[in-house]
């Protein structure tokens, strides 16, 4: 059947239209799992590497393990919970230690994010307007993200350096559970653990506005 055009001409008859093939059940599944797929791999070294150690050392903490019993720990005597009670007894020197090198951690975290926020709120205010130098300027503040590995040596030898105890942080301070004759890897363990939970419930607590804030950030 001839077809005539909106312009008045006329047209050869027109093919009849293809039904649509339907795609079947399985199809549309395979689909649907392409993405996961292409985002195992990253969830299994992320698994290798953060939450396996975790385990490891949560295992670690209920056992009295010495450095010569390290590469067989589950062979060590079974702790319990006595490796998490000397970490938090304040009456003995690794306790009061700990808790110190954790308030130096905290006051030193206060400072050093009251100081980014307030030199990075500067920073936006005096570059939000337009003047001869500004990329110059804007160039210059992320240099620091351009050498992560110099930046974070420099950070690691500044904290390594913070031997007094009014001054260690808690990676430092962990160093008291380990001695010329011994390193005890299960009270470490257990600090480690300890001084984790605090921080754990303040990301927990804060996440939503942590989330808002990146999401208003990255829109413009």
């Amino acid at each position: 059947m001839a077809v005539i055009s909106p312009a008045g001409t006329r047209e050869g008859p027109r093919a009849p239209d293809r039904p649509r093939r339907r795609e079947g059940g399985r199809a549309r599944r395979a689909r649907r799992w392409i993405p996961y797929a292409f985002l195992l791999p990253a969830l299994v070294f992320e698994l290798l590497v953060h939450f396996v150690p975790i385990v490891l050392g949560v295992g670690m903490s209920a056992f009295r393990v010495t450095q010569y019993q390290i590469s067989h720990w589950w062979d060590a005597p079974f702790a319990g919970l006595g490796n998490f009670r000397i970490a938090v007894d304040l009456d003995s020197p690794t306790g009061r230690s700990l808790a110190q090198s954790f308030l130096v951690t905290l006051g030193f975290t206060a400072v050093v994010l009251t100081a980014a926020w307030l030199l990075g709120l500067a920073a936006a205010l005096a570059l939000h307007r337009s003047f001869r130098g500004r990329a110059v300027l804007r160039a210059l503040f992320l240099v620091p993200y351009a050498l992560p590995a110099y930046a974070g040596v420099i950070t690691w030898r500044f904290i390594f350096q913070l031997t007094t105890e009014q001054t260690r942080t808690l990676a430092v301070g962990l160093q008291s559970y380990s001695t010329e004759a011994d390193v005890y890897w299960n009270q470490i363990m257990a600090a480690s653990l300890v001084v984790s939970v605090p921080v754990v419930a303040g990301f927990l607590l804060l996440q939503r506005f942590l989330v808002a804030g990146f999401t208003a950030g990255a829109v413009k």
